[in-house]
């Protein structure tokens, strides 16, 4: 499997962290918790609108298709197959 670069590493970055900024150090704690948990993202893919970006992710632990709203937040599952999604 495909490793990111890290140009796409800071993307994941700027999109994930704007919406989950810590307050306070539990804040901070679970927001970093949360980013660990992303072993990869490949396949980016803006949608038509460019409101939106698809991607492959384990973040459940089998590669799915997830979406986030470019603006930042924490992407929504699309796919929940059993076997692994190889792109968007």
């Amino acid at each position: 499997m495909k490793r990111l670069p890290f140009a796409w590493l800071l993307l994941v970055a700027a999109v994930f962290l704007p919406a989950a900024a810590p307050k306070d150090a539990k804040d901070l704690e679970r927001s970093v918790a949360a980013m660990v948990k992303i072993g990869f993202c490949s396949g980016p893919s803006f949608s038509p609108d460019g409101k939106r970006i698809a991607f492959v992710s384990n973040l459940t632990g089998i590669p799915q298709i997830f979406t986030v709203s470019s603006a930042g937040g924490w992407p929504d599952q699309v796919t929940a197959f059993e076997d692994p999604v190889g792109s968007v």
